[in-house]
């Protein structure tokens, strides 16, 4: 019933998030563990999940950023510095995969989209979930911001039946 802009300030860092108050207030029974959000693609910048974490004490966050490795981009240690010491904050916890979507012919994993030539080591979001143990869990607040990937990463017909198309 809410729109909030988390950060509430202006820049590329911030989204909008519908119904906050709501996760805000909810309960933990739904999701089996509490509150769980995923947020993919970062640049280096917490400012989206300190906000959120300000807001919604008791959520779960996980930040997931391929890029932010010496391996995929030389230079890139500061922003994964950052990511580390919202780590250690308690903020978020940190996972250097990206989201692919499936090949909807074979069932194997899809990387989709890459930024400056390098395609993202990751998983589709079933065996992510799976892989971090929150198989039967409700993702409760998902923020996917990968340079005009999206559409590829939720192709995946196990996760949305091919509704987030």
């Amino acid at each position: 019933e809410s729109v909030d802009r988390v950060p509430p300030v202006p820049g590329d860092g911030p989204k909008l998030v519908c119904g906050l108050d709501a996760l805000d207030q909810s309960s933990d029974g739904r999701t089996g563990g509490g509150c769980l959000a995923y947020s993919f693609g970062s640049n280096g910048d917490a400012s989206f999940e300190t906000a959120l974490k300000q807001r919604v004490p008791h959520c779960s966050i996980y930040t997931f950023d391929p890029f932010l490795s010496e391996k995929a981009f030389p230079g890139s240690e500061a922003k994964l510095a950052k990511m580390h010491a919202s780590q250690a904050a308690g903020v978020l916890t940190f996972v250097s995969k990206g989201l692919v979507g499936v090949d909807t012919t074979t069932g194997r994993p899809l990387p989709v989209g890459e930024y400056k030539g390098v395609r993202p080591d990751g998983l589709p979001i079933r065996q992510m979930m799976a892989s971090l143990g929150h198989t039967g869990r409700v993702i409760d607040l998902l923020k996917v911001d990968i340079e005009r990937s999206e559409f590829e990463a939720f192709a995946d017909p196990d996760f949305c039946g091919g509704a987030c198309l």
